[in-house]
């Protein structure tokens, strides 16, 4: 037998992440009460705190273009450092 897979849209997601967050309540009662897996909340929660911190998490979804300019942005600019690192010990 096979496990059908639930679906959860993002409204509904950010409404548990909320009551984790903003009022305290603990990830197994959320999780019991909404019927939604353990773990499965605490990667939603994993997810979120890791956007509110500016990391977006990466793995395997596709990601905005925003997120795609930053990690651009970043390489480039470790990129330059170095190049201005060898010329400074070149000078």
């Amino acid at each position: 037998m096979t496990k059908v897979r639930n679906q959860y849209s993002a409204e509904f997601k950010l409404e548990l992440i909320k009551l984790i967050e903003e009022q305290g309540q603990k990830v197994p009662d959320v999780a019991g009460q909404y019927n939604v897996g353990k773990s499965t909340l605490e990667k939603w929660l994993q997810r979120y705190r890791a956007e509110q911190s500016g990391k977006p998490l990466i793995t395997g979804r596709a990601i905005t273009p925003e997120q795609q300019e930053i990690q651009r942005l970043k390489k480039e600019v470790a990129q330059l450092k170095l190049e201005r690192d060898i010329l400074n010990k070149e000078g």
